[in-house]
Order: C-alpha cells, then structure tokens, then sequence
C-alpha cells in the first residue's frame, strides 16, 4: 500500500533565507523508491483587492517563493513538485 503523508505549515531550511515555512507539504509514497513530494503555496486576494495588478503581482510573489522553498535543504536530491495557487474569495486563479 502507497504512504501519503502530509503536513501544513512545514518548516524549512532554505540557503540564504533561514527558515522558511511552506503551506502545504505532500509526499507520496513515502519511503519507497518512487517518492514524490508536492509543494504547495497558497495566496488569497479579497475580492475588494482584486485588481488585475495585484492577482499578478500576488501570482509572481507566490512563484518565486514556492520556486525559494524548492531549494530547502530537506528536498536536495528528491523528487519535487512545486505548484503556486492563488485564490480571488473561493475562486482559484491562478495553478501552476
């Protein structure tokens, strides 16, 4: 049977940044030689916030931070995916 384990608000260490702290940390097949871990930002914008400048301003802040925590010391030499979300109220605009 496949382990999945998963954690919020997971401490990191990221070279050059100290600690860090990531949303959302799944990992799949915990242990065995598929292991694969998710990293996961999450952003939210109010609606009343919502200009199209600040959902991608918020989007660029959300990349580069979920790409920052990639390179924790924890994730050298494993397999990683590395998603960045963010949410408009309850609507996703932006996975990737």
């Amino acid at each position: 049977m496949d382990a999945v384990f998963s954690e919020m608000q997971k401490s990191l260490r990221v070279v050059g940044d100290g600690e860090k702290f990531a949303d959302l940390v799944i990992t799949v097949n915990v242990g065995q030689e598929n292991e694969c871990i998710y990293l996961i930002e999450l952003k939210y914008v109010t609606k009343t916030d919502a200009t199209e400048a600040k959902i991608q301003n918020t989007i660029k802040d959300a990349t580069a931070q979920v790409q920052r925590y990639k390179s924790a010391i924890e994730f050298r030499d494993r397999q990683i995916k590395a998603y960045a979300m963010v949410f408009v109220g309850s609507e996703c605009v932006h996975c990737g």
